[in-house]
């Protein structure tokens, strides 16, 4: 399994499961990685991991 290093791919994609139930990726979630990235362009503090889990 890869690693998610940045706040914007670790909020943005999901698990993509194969047939056999196991893992096969991730798959970004395309109008939130945008969404979020314009949360970002206009305020880069919100890098810090605890604003997206709240």
């Amino acid at each position: 399994m890869e690693k998610r290093q940045s706040v914007l791919d670790q909020f943005s994609s999901f698990i993509q499961w194969r047939n056999d139930q196991q893992f096969g990726g991730w798959q970004t979630h395309p109008r939130l990685r945008r969404r979020m990235v314009q949360f970002l362009d206009r305020d880069p503090s919100l890098t810090q991991d605890r604003y997206w889990v709240l």
